[in-house]
């Protein structure tokens, strides 16, 4: 609920990140069909006849001996394969986690979640004021105050975007000044937006409202309030921007109104704009008790849930085609673009607001812009013809409306007890037994992370990546593409020419890992990128400066031509623990954050590495193809390149996830197979990529034909460890009321589901594991695209 520094991305087409270009040679050929067959571990020194049994805790020790494993060859004579055991610092310590992490209790075969992360979650309970406790929530964690502590160091030459974000840092921390201002700058600029806001001024006169006004004030420092407005890429032409016309965010989610959720959300929020609205009136020094504004509050309550009733819900906006509802607009005649209402039509709006940045001439009647939900439009229309016809009463719910969103994204920047109103009402709705207190450093390191990211990406790299990380990685990321290129190779259901276009997209996807080399190579081009912000005179003031840069910044995308990739344009924060798929760009990016312990190693066999971050890159890989990334093509176009024969074939094959993850369920509900299908299919092809991927690592690079085992655990498998490594990338434990807005919301499935999910549907693991056939970790029928 805080105003976002950094808010600027485009839905699947530009969230902002950092990366570097990586070349990798495909090896395959389209007419052979697979480079090899599906994976043998028993070329690791694995015979899988041999009966395992299923490890029971173990404490590890270090160790310098050597395990012998009995394999045979493919005469079926008996060979002795001697594997070193790993007795490195590195090696100990993996061992050491996993081990601690299992629950050797739990029968892999029916709960591998349990069996792999049910004593991680034993020995991690929730804190009282978090809502989770997730691997990935303690790398982030650590990864933050690694970012605090950088912020609070000084070195005798620092770059000119490392100066700012100091000097932005140190009045962020500056709590003593922020609780002496309290809500005066917040209150200042609720003058200047809207005229102030009427529920704090008696005195408020309708007359001076002018809503386009005060809407173009909002936009401008960053606060989309009846709709949103974003310039992004053409959808259909790739190298054009267009402008996006949207939905606003609101107090929650249609899905969650709808459902038994949406209750307790409500209640939580009027008390939430309750405690707001008292603080706010003591600071404005207006004698009234907030019950006497209690009807003006419960209007915006009513606004805001009107608005958010006529939004798409979850599963609307994962329809693709949405993003090609192209119209001009004097085209919409019957909506407020060209209508006149308050004595302006939109179309007017959308030419004052550009220009302010000297682009008012660009928005014309004949403008093409793209409205995704005509729905919401309709229900928009409807209310301001109302409010219209209510005169000055009409303005002023409007007013009150404006000024409660913008209070509400700034209420992160003012004094300890506007902030502790926000972090109680989360407190409410998430669970926490307590609310979550963040100290200044965190606080101001997390908006600096979305403020400059360049800027924080440049100081990250330098005090904490080593240089080595990169060639590594991005050696990973090429085997696990050759795993992804072979799962489609052996997908005898696709034709020849939809095959093809379908391996021409994998061989063009580009990866970019952990940073730019802009961030080493040109920090005058990250210098340049912050040259047009201006630290204030405060904390508050700096904060409005930084998003006002960001919304200029979007709007003069309009008329430019788009690059592919550019890794200053496209900015993410590469401290976060995270990897993601640009499809209309057709690249995925892994940032540096994640490839550090518990998920990457360099130090540790390579079975560690492919089972765990490995199995996220082959989730980013597989989104190419995935329900929403197969409409894109090599370049990102979206269009059809799917024959209607193979196209009916996977949307068979589909929805076969769909019946599967919608047959899991929690304690508060089910999930939602189809709001989930993209995150599924991405979960069981990633993994499967990543298996083949470590395969083909193994054949290319592995000396000896062998990798050393883990102390402690000699009596694991490699291919074991394998997916035990990829089970406890999600060990992660959540409050039920948190699980339960993520169930209406979330297009993740649960954690649990993304380990038992995809490795149920996996024959390699249930051999290398003994699961019987019927088994809930291998039943009979097995779902999969890829």
């Amino acid at each position: 609920m805080g105003k976002m520094l950094g808010r600027i991305s485009f839905a699947v087409s530009a969230a902002l990140f950092l990366g570097s270009a990586v070349a990798f040679e495909m090896k395959y050929n389209k007419t052979t069909g697979s480079k090899w067959p599906i994976p043998d571990f028993a070329q690791l020194g694995i015979d899988r006849n041999e009966t395992v049994d299923i490890p029971s805790a173990i404490t590890p020790v270090p160790l310098d001996l050597k395990s012998t494993l009995v394999t045979k060859s493919s005469a079926n004579a008996t060979v002795l394969h001697v594997a070193e055991v790993c007795s490195t610092e590195a090696c100990n310590a993996t061992a050491k986690r996993m081990l601690s992490a299992i629950n050797s209790s739990a029968d892999p075969c029916d709960d591998f979640f349990t069996y792999a992360c049910g004593g991680w979650i034993a020995e991690h309970p929730i804190p009282d004021n978090e809502t989770e406790a997730s691997m990935f929530k303690s790398l982030s964690e650590k990864t933050k105050r690694l970012v605090e502590g950088m912020l609070d160091k000084n070195y005798p030459h620092m770059f000119e975007s490392e100066v700012k974000a100091k000097r932005f840092f140190m009045q962020c921390k500056n709590q003593r000044a922020i609780e002496e201002m309290r809500a005066k700058p917040l209150i200042e600029l609720l003058e200047k937006e809207i005229g102030g806001w009427p529920i704090l001024n008696k005195n408020w006169d309708a007359s001076k409202f002018d809503l386009f006004d005060a809407l173009l004030q909002a936009h401008m420092q960053g606060d989309d309030v009846l709709f949103s407005i974003e310039v992004g890429q053409d959808m259909e032409i790739p190298s054009k921007n267009l402008l996006y016309i949207g939905e606003p965010e609101t107090m929650t989610t249609k899905d969650v109104l709808q459902s038994d959720a949406g209750k307790p959300v409500i209640e939580s929020y009027i008390q939430y704009i309750f405690n707001v609205t008292s603080l706010l009136l003591g600071d404005a020094q207006d004698a009234r008790n907030v019950s006497e504004v209690s009807d003006e509050l419960m209007d915006i309550i009513d606004f805001s849930r009107y608005l958010t009733m006529g939004q798409m819900g979850a599963v609307e906006k994962r329809d693709m085609t949405s993003y090609k509802n192209k119209t001009t607009l004097g085209a919409n005649q019957k909506h407020t673009f060209t209508r006149s209402i308050f004595g302006r039509n939109l179309t007017n709006y959308l030419r004052a607001l550009f220009a302010e940045v000297d682009m008012g001439d660009m928005i014309q009647e004949n403008s093409t812009v793209v409205i995704r939900s005509t729905v919401f439009f309709d229900r928009l229309d409807e209310k301001l013809k109302e409010l219209e016809e209510m005169g000055d009463s009409g303005k002023r719910r409007l007013a009150n409306y404006i000024g409660w969103r913008v209070i509400t994204s700034n209420i992160k920047h003012i004094s300890q007890d506007y902030r502790d109103t926000f972090e109680e009402h989360q407190q409410r709705i998430q669970g926490q037994k307590s609310k979550k207190e963040k100290t200044a450093a965190e606080r101001c390191a997390e908006d600096l992370k979305m403020a400059m990211p360049l800027a924080i990406g440049a100081m990250y790299v330098r005090d904490f990546v080593p240089a080595e990380l990169k060639p590594k990685a991005s050696m990973m990321v090429a085997d696990i593409k050759n795993g992804f290129q072979d799962l489609l190779q052996v997908a005898s259901w696709m034709d020849n020419v939809t095959l093809n276009t379908a391996l021409d997209k994998l061989s063009g996807m580009l990866n970019f890992v952990g940073y730019p080399g802009e961030l080493q190579q040109n920090i005058t081009a990250v210098d340049e990128e912050y040259s047009e912000m201006h630290v204030g005179e405060n904390y508050f003031e700096t904060v409005q400066e930084l998003s006002k840069v960001q919304v200029v910044k979007n709007m003069k995308k309009l008329p430019k031509e788009n690059k592919r990739w550019d890794p200053i344009d496209d900015a993410m924060d590469i401290t976060a623990v995270n990897a993601f798929n640009l499809v209309t760009k057709n690249i995925i990016v892994v940032l540096a954050a994640p490839l550090q312990q518990p998920f990457y190693d360099a130090q540790v066999p390579q079975y560690i590495n492919y089972g765990g971050v490995g199995f996220f890159l082959g989730h980013e890989v597989t989104h190419g193809f995935d329900d929403q990334g197969s409409s894109f093509d090599t370049q990102g176009l979206m269009r059809t390149w799917w024959s209607n024969t193979t196209k009916k074939l996977y949307d068979e094959k589909k929805q076969g996830f769909v019946e599967q993850y919608g047959n899991y369920s929690l304690s508060l509900g089910k999930v939602n197979g189809q709001l989930t299908l993209g995150e599924n299919i991405a979960d069981n092809g990633g993994l499967k990529a990543a298996y083949r991927g470590y395969f083909d690592h193994f054949r290319q690079r592995v000396k000896g034909n062998r990798e050393p085992l883990l102390p402690g655990m000699t009596n694991f498998t490699a291919e074991q460890l394998f997916f035990l490594s990829a089970g406890q990338v999600w060990c992660s434990s959540h409050r039920p009321e948190s699980s339960r807005l993520d169930l209406l919301t979330d297009e993740h499935s649960p954690s649990k589901f993304r380990v038992v999910g995809p490795l149920s549907n996996m024959v390699e693991f249930a051999r290398a594991y003994k699961c019987p056939v019927g088994s809930k970790m291998n039943p009979k029928h097995k779902y999969s695209v890829w």
